[in-house]
């Protein structure tokens, strides 16, 4: 990596890297958005796509997967200053193209959702008031808590909520 250049990081990419050596091929990283990712994959533009993808149904119809690993609880953040459980009628940001985002249309009764293409994006927006909550897997949410210590995990919890992670 030279000076100026992001690297991608985290459970995904060491797990491609393994799966790469295995195979004796070249890890090549394409960081883009997840609906991008999904139909670079369909389309045959990437080999294989691994980005904490739920396995649903509609999606098995077009892709193939490994077995689930990193099953994670579905959670919404809210800010701190707000202490709110309640986001029946009020605005949600979600990652568009994701499990979130159908969970979040489908559960908040009445609320208005944002969708925008990353998660970074969806927490800049909470922080400015633009949303009154985001909803996220746990284990990514939780990663943001540790940085913004002026959001928190609401109480809100969706019934059967656990989704699993595949390649």
């Amino acid at each position: 990596t030279s000076v100026g250049e992001k690297k991608v990081i985290g459970i995904d990419m060491a797990l491609a890297q393994k799966i790469a050596d295995e195979l004796g091929v070249k890890l090549e990283v394409q960081d883009m958005n997840f609906q991008a990712l999904l139909t670079s994959l369909t389309g045959g533009k990437v080999d294989i796509a691994i980005a904490g993808i739920n396995p649903t149904e509609e999606r098995k119809k077009s892709m193939d997967f490994s077995a689930d690993y990193l099953p994670t609880e579905q959670k919404v953040i809210i800010r701190k200053e707000d202490g709110s459980r309640y986001l029946f009628g009020k605005t949600v940001g979600v990652q568009k193209s994701i499990t979130q985002e159908a969970l979040a249309k489908e559960k908040i009764k009445d609320a208005k959702i944002v969708s925008l293409a990353h998660v970074p994006e969806v927490v800049l927006e909470l922080k400015q008031g633009k949303v009154d909550g985001l909803v996220v897997e746990g284990i990514v949410g939780g990663q943001y808590l540790v940085f913004n210590d002026d959001l928190m995990f609401s109480e809100v919890e969706f019934p059967n909520s656990v989704k699993s992670s595949a390649a």
